[in-house]
Order: C-alpha cells, then structure tokens, then sequence
C-alpha cells in the first residue's frame, strides 16, 4: 500500500510542476490561405498570423533585405519600398523599409488570436520577369520580451511582358493600270507600315505568309527600310520572298525604361512588294493575304 500511494503522489506533483510552464508559452505561426493574387498593378498574398499568448502583447514585422531578389537572376532586383503590408483585399497599412519595424497590433487579451493580413508587391511592366522572393520577420513580444518569431517567405512570379502594335491593321497596296497591263510588275506601298515593339525580355521578330488564298498569281515580299537606335534590322537592303517558313525581320534588347518605371516602345519601318507572274498579266480583281508577325523572347 505505500509502494502504490508514493507512486500516485510522485505523479501528481509532476503534473502540477508543468502546468504554469504551459500557461506561460507563447507560439506564433505564419501561413499563405491563397495562391498570390494579381491586383491591378499589384500582387497581393493573403497570410494568416495565428498566435497563443497572455497579457500585454504585440506583434511586429519587419523585412530581412533592402530588395526584393530575382532568385533567377541575382542581377535583377525591386526595392524592398514597393513591399506593403496591408489589409487583405483592402488599403495598405505600411510599406516596408530597410530597418523600418512595422507594429501590425497589439493587445492586453490572453488566448489563441487569429490575424489575416496581406503583403502585396507594387509591379511594375519594367520589371524583369522570372521568381522573386522577399523574407519577413514576424515577431510576438509579451510584457515586453520576445516570446515567439517566424519567418515568412514571399513567393511570386513577374511574367513576360511582349506586345506589337501596328500603325495600321489593314494594309491597302493599289496596283495601276498601267502595271496590270505589264508582264512582271511591282508594286510597293505608298507608305511605310509601322511596327512598334514593347518587351521586358531580349526579343526576335518574325513574319510567314499564313498562306489562306488558293491564288499564288502574286508573290509577296518584304523589307525592313529602318528602326529605332537600338533595334538591328536584318533585310534594310533587299525585298525577301514571305513564305510560310518564318523569316527573322529584326531583334533588340528589352525596351525597359528604367527612369521612368515603364516599357518604351520600338518602332520598326516595313515596306511590302507585291510581284505579278513574269509570263502573263494580272487579272483585275481584289485579293487578300494575311501575314503572322511573331515576337519571340530571349533568355
């Protein structure tokens, strides 16, 4: 009988030597509820902050790096300024700062708390696309003493940006009478087409005749007459043959601006010939052809 009641008084006390330790601990965890979503000009990543303390507490973050890094390409980076921090689906609250330490709340409640917050990105087209990340710090401070920390890192993706944009969609190209008359006539555009390229990558043009019309009395040609200072053209001095095989026209670098937070664009000068059979006149009539201009990015 005694063996048996040392026993239960041996675990009892051990019981009662824990149960203050427990009361005191404090945890805090930091958890993504959503995949990153695309705001305007912004990507925002819902977060949940969910902690356990008692008495006087509040909770803090701030960020690791004066940028946001390219894990791409260490070249590249965003400033940590465009980093927010701010209500889910709602204003922003902050922005971050190099050594700038942000209070999100703080509180004299005891128990479980649940937070949801959102760190959002500013992005702008400029920006050079692949995987960025930014580390943040989230410390939970009770009766003025750290007690918990996590850190939180935010994951998001800046796409390629590409476009072209022509100073007309439709082309008009009148041949005269006088050439319809003529065995082997030409025919070039009055005027010039414009091309005009926006990229944050390195890009290639190309164009292929998308071959729709059964007649192939005509021939089509093409020719790049000029561009702008950083775009190197690759048929100025002749008319080349458009095939269904795509034909390089021009390349250049990004047309970020840096300056001005933006994508310029480049403009590119193209002619077209129209060629009529060397052994016979061409027949009055309209006819229609289209063309693919394809904008290729580079690593």
């Amino acid at each position: 009988m005694k063996l048996l009641f040392k026993q239960i008084l041996y675990i009892s006390v051990i019981g009662l030597f824990f149960l203050p330790m427990m009361a005191d601990a404090s945890t805090l965890k930091v958890e993504r509820f959503s995949s990153p979503i695309k705001l305007a000009n912004k990507i925002s990543q819902p977060i949940n902050l969910s902690f356990a303390t008692d008495g006087n507490w509040k909770l803090l973050v701030e960020s690791f790096d004066s940028q946001i890094r390219n894990q791409d390409n260490p070249n590249f980076s965003i400033p940590i300024t465009r980093l927010e921090l701010a209500e889910v689906g709602g204003m922003p609250i902050s922005s971050f700062e190099t050594g700038k330490i942000i209070e999100i709340k703080n509180s004299n409640t005891s128990g479980i708390n649940n937070i949801n917050i959102a760190l959002n990105v500013i992005n702008k087209d400029c920006d050079k696309p692949g995987n960025y990340v930014a580390d943040v710090k989230f410390t939970l401070i009770n009766q003025n003493t750290v007690v918990a920390e996590d850190i939180y890192s935010f994951r998001f993706r800046q796409e390629e940006i590409s476009s072209i944009d022509f100073s007309k969609r439709i082309v008009n190209l009148s041949m005269p009478k006088d050439k319809i008359l003529q065995k082997g006539s030409k025919q070039n555009l009055t005027t010039p087409l414009g091309l005009y390229i926006s990229s944050n990558k390195d890009w290639k043009l190309y164009i292929r005749n998308l071959s729709n019309s059964n007649d192939k009395t005509l021939s089509y040609f093409v020719r790049v007459l000029g561009g702008d200072y950083s775009v190197n053209c690759n048929t100025t001095n002749e008319y080349v043959p458009i095939s269904e095989t795509p034909i390089l026209l021009a390349s250049g670098k990004s047309t970020t601006n840096e300056m001005m937070g933006c994508l310029d664009k480049r403009l590119i000068s193209i002619d077209y010939q129209v060629k009529g059979p060397d052994d016979r006149l061409i027949k009055a009539g309209s006819r229609s052809e289209d063309f693919e201009y394809r904008l290729e990015t580079e690593n």
